[in-house]
């Protein structure tokens, strides 16, 4: 999947409100590491659910 254009000069950005807990999907630590190696920064904001949040998964 691409999500931003590689001719692009700007920032290429993403912004994630998340509690950390997977609950479908893939694994997100490997698919962090591809964005990043790819330079796109990431922001993770935690956002507490009904059974708390999961901060080391927000922090890898």
């Amino acid at each position: 999947m691409q999500l931003f254009d590689p001719q692009s000069a700007k920032a290429k950005v993403i912004v994630l409100f998340t509690d950390g807990k997977t609950t479908a999907g893939p694994p997100p630590a490997p698919v962090a590491a591809a964005a990043r190696a790819e330079g796109i920064i990431l922001y993770c904001i935690g956002l507490i659910g009904s059974d708390g949040i999961d901060v080391s998964v927000l922090n890898d």
